[in-house]
């Protein structure tokens, strides 16, 4: 009698066991929480990455340096910490871009870039050339397109001009500012 108890207890200690080993998380979690982590978790964490894009031809559009970065697969998203965006180009001839900010969202594998916090772009080589800072940039590598709709300024040389919202095409180097625009001209001797 008293080893068919024991057997019985085993037998009951043994299912008990199985059953929770092979339970979901979300049975003891909650469903609510459990849906919560794992959304909000990364697939993949990077530190000190660099990231080349290439297009559809196989050249280089540009380069993403981060001090961090954190990869959401369900999203098709990569959030950075201090991006660095050197653009390539279409014209090679041209200089390219640097584009600095404190953190940043890749989108669509590069389609779409969001920079925000002290934005910060500038090209590399001419002594005329022009450079801008905003709060929030929307970048396009593909199309060398940069958007924004907060307050902006563009500087160059001689000249000083400030607005809320920015269209600007990299490439043909053309700026336009869409409202409360105001410039300052220095005489250059």
């Amino acid at each position: 009698m008293k080893n068919s108890f024991f057997a019985g207890l085993l037998v009951i200690a043994m299912v008990l066991f199985v059953s929770f080993w092979d339970s979901p998380p979300e049975m003891f979690l909650g469903k609510e929480k459990a849906k919560e982590t794992a959304a909000s978790k990364a697939n993949s964490y990077m530190t000190q990455s660099t990231t080349r894009k290439y297009d559809e031809f196989g050249q280089l559009a540009f380069v993403l340096n981060t001090t961090q970065g954190q990869f959401f697969k369900r999203q098709n998203r990569f959030v950075v910490d201090q991006p660095q965006i050197t653009s390539s180009g279409t014209d090679t001839d041209e200089a390219s871009w640097q584009m600095t900010a404190k953190t940043g969202v890749v989108f669509n594998r590069g389609e779409r870039i969001v920079m925000r916090g002290d934005v910060h772009a500038w090209q590399e080589a001419p002594p005329d050339a022009s450079h801008f800072k905003t709060a929030k940039l929307i970048y396009f590598p593909e199309k060398e397109i940069a958007e924004t709709d907060h307050p902006v300024i563009i500087s160059s040389p001689g000249s000083r001009v400030s607005g809320v919202g920015m269209r600007a095409n990299l490439e043909k180097q053309t700026f336009h500012l869409l409202a409360q625009v105001k410039s300052r001209h220095d005489v250059i001797n």
